[in-house]
C-alpha cells in the first residue's frame, strides 16, 4: 500500500550518506529503498481518509528487480501496519494502488487512493543510486507507463474513439464482442456481443480495431463486425470472401532484433525519426518489459511489466501507445498507457 507525509530526510542528507558509504553500494541501495518505502508509507497513511478497511495493490513499472520490488512491498506493508492502517473488514474498502516507476535519474512512486468517487494521489521521488542510473549517451528518451484498466478475460485489442460531443471512449475487443467504457476506475461499460464466427476460432485470438466515423470496425477470427459506439449497437457482422490467387510471400532473412516479438513503430520523437517501442525477449511464462529502440540500439530506460506483452496498439486520437499485458500473478489482463518524454 502507500502513504503520505512530508519528507523527513533532505536530498542533501541522502547524498551525504551515499558519499559517506559509497564503498558498499549494495548497502546504500538497500537502505535507500527501505527508508524511502517507510517514508512513502507514512505519506500514504497521512493522506488516507480513514486508516481502517484499506485494500491495496502494488505494480512495479521500474527497473527494480523482482526481489527488490518485493522487499519494497513488504516494507510498505509493515510500515502501514505500524501506522495502524488495517486490512478490509467488509463494506466498500478504501483502495490504494501503488505504482513504482522511474525516470532516468530518479525513482518516482505514486499512490492512487480511491474512496467511492473520490481520488487522492500521493507522489514521492528520490534519486536512483549512481550505479543504477542510465547515463549512456544513447538514452535520448524516458519511457513512462501507467495501468489504466484490467479485465479477467482475454483482451485482444484496445483503441480510443471520440464521440460526436468529443468525449473519449475506450473500446476493448474481446474474443466474443467488445466493450465500450472509459479508462478510469469503476467506470460503467456496455458490452456488444458478436455472433459466433464461421471460421475456426484460434486458441490465441488475433484481431484489431479501428474507428471509421462514428463506428468502430473490428476484425476477429475471420469475421468483420461494425459497431456504432455512440449508440452502443451492433450494425453488422460478415465474413469477407477469401482472396484468390495470392502468391506466397517469402520472408526476408534478417538478423534477429535485440527485442521481442511485439514492436510498434513510433512517430518522430525527440528528434528521432526511426524509433520502435518493443517488448522483451522472454516467453509467455515470464514478466516482460518495454523499451524504445532506434535501429538496434536501446535509447530509453527499460520499463518492467508484470507479465508478457500481448500487443501494442494506438488510437487515432491519442498521444500514447497502449500495451495489453497478462498479469502472471493473478491472471488478469491489463491495459497500460505508455508514453515518452525527451531527455534524461
Amino acid at each position: 500500500m502507500i502513504s503520505a507525509s512530508p519528507s523527513r530526510v533532505s536530498r542533501r542528507a541522502i547524498l551525504f550518506l551515499f558519499a559517506l558509504i559509497m564503498g558498499i553500494p549494495g548497502v546504500v541501495r538497500s537502505a535507500t529503498l527501505d527508508d524511502s518505502a517507510r517514508e512513502f508509507a507514512r505519506k500514504i497513511a497521512a493522506a488516507l481518509p480513514s486508516r481502517e478497511n484499506v485494500a491495496w495493490e502494488i505494480h512495479n513499472l521500474s527497473s527494480l528487480p523482482a526481489d527488490e520490488a518485493a522487499r519494497v512491498e513488504q516494507t510498505l506493508k509493515a510500515e502501514l501496519q505500524n501506522q495502524n492502517v488495517s486490512a478490509p473488514d467488509g463494506g466498500a474498502p478504501i483502495a490504494v494502488v501503488v505504482t513504482l516507476s522511474e525516470n532516468v535519474n530518479s525513482y518516482v512512486w505514486t499512490a492512487e487512493i480511491h474512496r467511492a468517487e473520490n481520488l487522492q494521489i500521493a507522489v514521492m521521488s528520490f534519486p536512483r543510486p549512481l550505479e543504477n542510473r542510465i547515463v549512456s549517451n544513447a538514452v535520448l528518451t524516458t519511457l513512462h507507463g501507467e495501468k489504466i484498466w484490467e479485465w479477467p478475460e482475454r483482451i485482444v485489442d484496445v483503441t480510443f474513439a471520440l464521440l460526436p460531443n468529443h468525449e473519449q471512449r475506450m473500446i476493448v475487443l474481446l474474443p466474443d464482442g467488445l466493450l465500450i467504457t472509459k479508462a478510469e476506475p469503476g467506470a460503467t461499460f456496455k458490452k456488444v456481443e458478436f455472433p459466433p464466427a464461421a471460421a475456426n476460432v484460434d486458441r490465441e485470438p488475433a484481431g484489431n480495431l479501428r474507428q471509421v466515423g462514428n463506428r468502430v470496425e473490428s476484425v476477429l477470427n475471420g469475421q468483420e463486425c461494425d459497431v456504432d459506439f455512440d449508440a452502443g449497437t451492433l450494425v453488422r457482422c460478415y465474413t469477407p470472401p477469401a482472396p484468390e490467387n495470392v502468391p506466397p510471400v517469402e520472408a526476408a532473412v534478417s538478423e534477429k532484433p535485440p527485442y521481442g516479438d511485439q514492436a510498434w513503430k513510433l512517430p518522430g520523437i525527440c528528434g528521432i525519426g526511426d524509433a520502435v517501442l518493443a517488448s522483451g525477449r522472454g516467453d509467455y511464462t515470464q514478466p516482460d518489459s518495454a523499451r524504445v529502440f532506434e535501429n538496434k540500439t536501446a535509447i530509453s530506460n527499460e520499463l518492467n511489466l508484470p507479465g508478457p506483452v500481448l500487443k501494442f496498439s494506438e488510437g487515432a486520437d491519442t498521444q500514447f501507445v497502449t500495451a495489453i499485458v497478462r498479469n502472471l500473478k493473478d491472471g488478469d489482463y491489463e491495459v497500460y498507457r505508455l508514453f515518452t518524454s525527451c531527455g534524461q
